[in-house]
């Protein structure tokens, strides 16, 4: 892929969190908001080579110091000392993971159980992070982890729903990412 072309890819999937990160809303016992971002960042995984969508999330993250790209409109370095920080420091990671095993999980059964398990690469490590720095008790876990299973379900179903389509589409007019 030339340069132009992975920039664009790269700068696409940081909008498109951008994007995901405005729909929002809150579950009432939990720290955190439930978002549309997971879907980009999985998205960035399964279309993306694991560096440019490792990239794509790093830039998100860059653009969240200066300008309010994260869910409810915040910004700032505060951000990274805050409740969230440990689930967007590894939204990076996720995609790195998810594109790491995406040419292993093609079919819509793969790509949902791959959606299920990168989820969890972003929900333990946030949740780890909440519990080391004191923004929920380790009790809370459990709860944090049942009431984000059924949105993970459906992020992931919708993902598993799309992308095999999306890339045959992709594939029957010779575009590739």
């Amino acid at each position: 892929m030339n340069l132009l072309k992975k920039s664009l890819a790269i700068l696409f999937f940081t909008v498109l969190t951008v994007a995901g990160a405005q729909v929002s809303f809150s579950i009432p016992g939990i720290t955190i908001p439930v978002t549309l971002q997971t879907l980009a960042i999985l998205g960035a995984g399964l279309f993306l080579a694991p560096v440019p969508a490792f990239v794509s999330m790093l830039v998100y993250l860059v653009a969240g110091l200066f300008f309010p790209v994260f869910a409810g409109d915040t910004y700032g370095p505060q951000i990274f000392r805050g409740a969230t920080a440990g689930y967007l420091l590894f939204f990076p990671i996720a995609a790195f993971f998810t594109s790491s095993f995406s040419k292993k999980f093609t079919d819509a059964r793969g790509v949902f159980l791959l959606g299920v398990i990168a989820h969890f690469v972003i929900i333990i490590p946030g949740n780890l992070w909440s519990i080391l720095f004191n923004f929920t008790s380790p009790g809370q876990l459990p709860m944090n982890i049942m009431w984000l299973l059924p949105a993970t379900v459906i992020k992931s179903g919708t993902l598993a729903l799309m992308v095999p389509y999306i890339k045959k589409k992709m594939e029957a007019y010779g575009l590739s990412l």
